[in-house]
């Protein structure tokens, strides 16, 4: 009788031993609490690296806009002068036609009349150099100023086009600049995420270690997981 006894008070001292080694719940819990306060965080990161991203790509699109516009405002310019200078030859042309008429014109009276004196015909021939002389220096003067607007005009188109190239370059180096932070964030991004998986199986396997339990996955699954980080994904 006294042996039953102390076989039951034995059996009853090691349930109670072994109901006082599992965790309380509040553990769990807090474990749990800490895992989403990991990934709410994860989240928020990952929304602030999509608002960098949508900056980037505005960025861009404004340089695009603004190169487009130099070009539209470098094609217009480049039309105007033209049509000056077409405008300024026309007026050339037809002052020059006008006194090659104005000369045939004297010629042609000249030799129709018969009774001019020596004086009126010598005068007749200073008319005719002076006007040849004003002719000449008014189309040396037009030349010098056509010359001098072309000129200005390539200095311009050359100034332009450098601005331009210096857009274009600008906007590779952004293109590039903004692949590379794409890249970096797609790369970050999946390594954090990576990294909370591999911590939340480990956190499970615990768990379940704890209140034993088979876990949910091995440590070679675990490895498979992790990322390199010298090595983008």
């Amino acid at each position: 009788s006294n042996s039953i006894d102390n076989n039951s008070k034995l059996s009853s001292s090691s349930s109670v031993s072994s109901l006082s080694k599992i965790p309380p719940l509040s553990t769990f819990y807090s474990s749990n609490e800490q895992l989403q306060n990991r990934v709410d965080s994860l989240l928020q990161e990952n929304h602030v690296l999509k608002i960098e991203l949508d900056m980037y790509k505005l960025r861009l699109k404004s340089t695009l806009s603004n190169i487009e516009n130099l070009k539209k405002s470098t094609f217009i310019k480049h039309l105007e002068s033209e049509q000056e200078e077409e405008y300024r030859s026309n007026i050339l042309f037809k002052q020059i036609n006008e006194l090659n008429l104005d000369i045939q014109n004297e010629k042609q009276q000249q030799q129709n009349t018969s009774m001019i004196t020596s004086d009126k015909g010598q005068n007749q021939q200073l008319q005719e150099d002076d006007v040849k002389k004003l002719l000449k220096q008014e189309q040396e003067e037009l030349v010098v100023k056509l010359s001098s607007k072309i000129k200005y005009l390539e200095a311009d188109m050359k100034q332009k086009q450098q601005q331009l190239d210096y857009l274009q370059h600008d906007k590779c180096n952004l293109e590039n600049k903004l692949e590379q932070n794409e890249e970096k964030l797609v790369n970050k991004l999946i390594k954090q995420l990576n990294k909370l998986e591999i911590e939340k199986h480990l956190l499970q396997d615990k768990l379940n270690e704890k209140y034993g339990e088979p876990t949910t996955m091995s440590c070679s699954s675990c490895s498979s997981l992790i990322v390199d980080d010298s090595v983008p994904v």
